[in-house]
């Protein structure tokens, strides 16, 4: 019987941290950094943040059950308990550990980070929200998949990582289907070209080309 997210928040121990997270999370600055750094330019490492329950940000509230990047205080809140739970229902759907769940969220949020720190002067959001498949949200999940791919090949992942983040990004698509936010099969597909062809994969024009095909 697969468990919803919301009885699995119940199982999961209150405000604990994925030690997978904060080892992905270390490794995901360094290779910003870098990134910025052959750029000519200086990677400012949004602030992470665990939280449960309620929690405010220079953004207004965040709610339970979510990640988000706030661009105004450069911070990446997330609900420890809703990915724990996102980890134990991708365990449970791909008989895997579940592990990448909680990275692949997090990695798509620091992609908004990126993306906006590259736009900081004239940042093309209102444009790019406006494009077939909404610009930053499928910018967001490609160097997501960049990432992840790093993370793989650094053995901060395990096996089975790709099956983990289709099943991760189909749960947290469905849940996001609302404006501003693509089809799941196309955030996918989004994830997967920078999976497989990196960070150099995510520009925008290209993206907005990406037609998820089985």
């Amino acid at each position: 019987m697969r468990l919803s997210l919301a009885l699995m928040v119940a199982l999961c121990l209150q405000g604990a941290v994925d030690p997978k997270v904060e080892q992905a999370a270390r490794l995901f600055e360094r290779i910003w950094k870098e990134y910025f750094k052959s750029r000519g330019e200086v990677y400012q490492a949004p602030i992470l943040t665990a939280f449960t329950g309620k929690q405010g940000s220079a953004c207004g509230k965040v709610n339970p059950g979510n990640a988000y990047y706030c661009d105004k205080d450069n911070t990446v809140y997330y609900d420890a308990d809703f990915l724990a739970a996102l980890r134990l229902r991708v365990a449970s759907e791909t008989g895997t550990s579940g592990e990448a769940a909680p990275v692949i969220a997090i990695a798509h949020e620091l992609g908004h980070a990126v993306f906006a720190q590259m736009n900081r002067q004239a940042r093309p959001r209102g444009a790019m929200q406006q494009l077939q498949g909404y610009g930053e949200e499928k910018v967001a999940d490609c160097l997501a998949g960049a990432l992840t791919r790093a993370a793989a090949e650094q053995r901060v992942l395990a096996a089975g990582t790709l099956a983990e983040a289709e099943a991760t990004i189909a749960i947290i698509g469905n849940l996001n289907a609302r404006k501003g936010h693509p089809a799941w099969r196309v955030r996918y597909d989004s994830f997967l070209s920078g999976y497989r062809n990196g960070v150099n994969a995510c520009e925008p024009n290209p993206l907005e080309n990406l037609r998820y095909r089985r």
